[in-house]
């Protein structure tokens, strides 16, 4: 098995120097699966230095990307979907447990009971297959003059934007629409749920953001971004600051008194990949069509430092449960891990994983913080993680 020997002290241009070259290996051959093992421990920085490829998940057929995909709330199940099918995993065991034709699908979200997997259509249309089986259920047309704004909570709060600026919540569990309001006067092009689900921000191509009570379809707060059109938002993990980015900017609200707290200036195409919170409401970290992730101070609007090598279109992020680690990924590039405890402007603690391919389009740490999930764009999905013990003397 391939481990990870990580140095906890890199200096910034020791990391520049490892950069991988991203014309290499263009179309490299599908790692090699090792014989599935289960993860033997959560991930951390005390251990991190044993992390290893446990696993590959494969989908029956052709291969292709999975393009859209969601975890259980235990973590111990993904489903996803790719160019013909609606998959689902067992993260335990590495077990295939069903295979369905996807339809028109385009984004996949779990129940909050784990019995239940919704996939939702361009048109708006939610479809419902039982989690063990794969076997359809039902389905429901969740938002007239639908337009692909979607926020979906835990709990199995699914908000649908519109053209009209309306928004409509639906309890999927229960199939019951809980709330329909007018939330912007032009188009809904941002949508996110607060991590508690009492608040659901919309922002629009009118240029404003509100807050809504979406239960009681009022608006607890509103803010005049100033002509710029919300194109990605987020809560901070309490849900006190709500983060808007747009064409070139982040703003950071207030939620409480719905001031602006800050302005971050990120450059054209900023947030078109990547705007998130660390789970401990440090950091915030953005990304896309620009050359660099940058890492912010999120409660100061600081710019901390921004990521060598990590930029550009497919680029994603992820930080682990603890907020200690970061992982990143850049299409044609590599998968790095960055120690978030040492990170300044001129120190950064960086380790490229031996993925064994430079097409690596999605990352993702499990909820409970045991895998660490790769998307191959040639659609294996890797695992990693860390291995059981060596046996003395084995």
């Amino acid at each position: 098995m391939r481990k990870l020997s990580i140095c906890l002290l890199l200096l910034l241009a020791a990391c520049v120097g490892a950069e991988a070259d991203p014309q290499a290996g263009r179309n490299p051959p599908t790692v090699p699966a090792p014989p599935w093992q289960e993860s033997a421990d959560t991930v951390s920085l005390e251990n991190v230095q044993n992390i290893e490829y446990l696993g590959r998940l494969d989908a029956p057929g052709t291969p292709s990307t999975v393009f859209a995909y969601a975890f259980s709330p235990d973590s111990t199940r993904l489903a996803g979907l790719n160019n013909e099918q609606l998959l689902a995993w067992d993260l335990v065991s590495g077990d295939l447990i069903f295979a369905t034709a996807r339809g028109e699908a385009v984004q996949i979200f779990y129940s909050a009971d784990k019995t239940e997997i919704y996939t939702l259509d361009t048109k708006g249309t939610v479809n419902i297959y039982d989690a063990e089986s794969g076997v359809f259920q039902n389905s429901f047309n969740g938002q007239n003059n639908y337009n692909g704004v979607t926020a979906f909570h835990e709990d199995g709060w699914l908000a649908l934007g519109s053209l009209s600026g309306e928004v409509k919540v639906w309890d999927t569990l229960e199939r019951q629409a809980l709330g329909t309001f007018r939330a912007q006067q032009l188009q809904v092009t941002a949508l996110a749920f607060s991590p508690d689900g009492n608040w659901l921000a919309s922002g629009g191509d009118d240029t404003t953001v509100s807050v809504w009570n979406w239960r009681e379809r009022q608006s607890a707060a509103s803010f005049d971004n100033t002509d710029y059109t919300p194109r990605r938002m987020a809560f901070s993990p309490d849900g006190a600051q709500l983060a808007v980015g747009t064409e070139d900017r982040i703003r950071l609200w207030s939620v409480a008194d719905g001031t602006l707290a800050h302005t971050l200036e990120t450059g054209r195409g900023g947030v078109s990949e990547v705007l998130l919170y660390s789970p401990n409401g440090q950091y915030l970290i953005n990304g896309g069509a620009i050359p660099r992730l940058t890492l912010w101070n999120a409660q100061t609007g600081e710019l901390l430092t921004q990521l060598p090598g990590v930029g550009g279109d497919r680029t994603s992020a992820s930080f682990s449960p603890d907020s200690n680690i970061l992982v990143t990924s850049v299409l044609g590039g590599p998968v790095s891990l960055w120690d978030m405890t040492e990170i300044t402007a001129t120190t950064l603690n960086r380790h490229d994983l031996a993925v064994g391919s430079n097409r690596i389009l999605d990352v993702h740490w499990t909820g409970d913080s045991r895998l660490l999930v790769l998307f191959d764009a040639l659609g294996p999905i890797y695992i990693w993680g860390i291995g059981p013990a060596e046996e003395a003397g084995g």
